[in-house]
């Protein structure tokens, strides 16, 4: 499932069963065959260190790196931020108890289907409700601003990369680069913050 900070459900994969990561599923996901289809150029989504860095989709340092003092803080932030997706799930478990346990015997593969459908009514309905509490079908301002920001590629906006605090093999990834840009900025509104 993938998640807006309204808590609304924009990409979902069905399917696959129990036993295939995470990570694999979502590979299977829209966002993930086409993320230029889904995503302005300096728009990404926020995912868990199980997943792939790109441009689009930023994730926490793993160790060494997350071991710098500066990453260390941005996987912190990153983590608060992450929690949302968790509330989601939370939140579609307990609009539909079904959800914790499908009670349905799978003997052949249209049970399967069935059962998939059933969860993706779930899914559907879950943005139907969000509609009604929020009384608009349009999501908030607040989600509006968050998809819209982002950086640009150019290294025009004044923030200063750290390149020493990374270790480089041959030349820097564009997803590592588009992560270290966003934690300049987050740095250095931490450090306005503190003024």
């Amino acid at each position: 499932v993938v998640s807006m900070p309204n808590l609304r459900i924009i990409d979902y994969v069905l399917g696959p069963t129990g036993s295939m990561h995470d990570s694999s599923s979502f590979e299977l996901s829209s966002i993930a065959q086409d993320p230029w289809a889904w995503f302005l150029e300096h728009e990404w989504i926020w995912a868990d260190s199980a997943y792939g860095l790109a441009p689009w989709c930023i994730v926490p340092y793993k160790r060494p790196f997350s071991l710098v003092e500066s990453n260390e803080k941005f996987n912190y932030y990153l983590s608060k931020i992450r929690i949302k997706s968790e509330h989601v799930m939370g939140m579609l478990k307990g609009r539909f108890s079904s959800l914790r346990g499908l009670c349905q015997q799978i003997t052949e593969p249209r049970d399967h289907l069935l059962a998939l459908k059933w969860i993706e009514s779930c899914l559907i309905l879950h943005n139907l409700i969000l509609d009604i509490e929020q009384g608009s079908e349009d999501d908030d301002e607040f989600t509006a601003r968050m998809l819209r920001e982002g950086m640009s590629a150019n290294g025009e906006d004044g923030h200063d990369i750290d390149f020493d605090e990374i270790v480089v093999v041959g030349r820097i990834s564009p997803g590592e680069w588009h992560r270290c840009e966003l934690k300049a900025q987050l740095l250095d509104s931490l450090d306005f913050e503190n003024v």
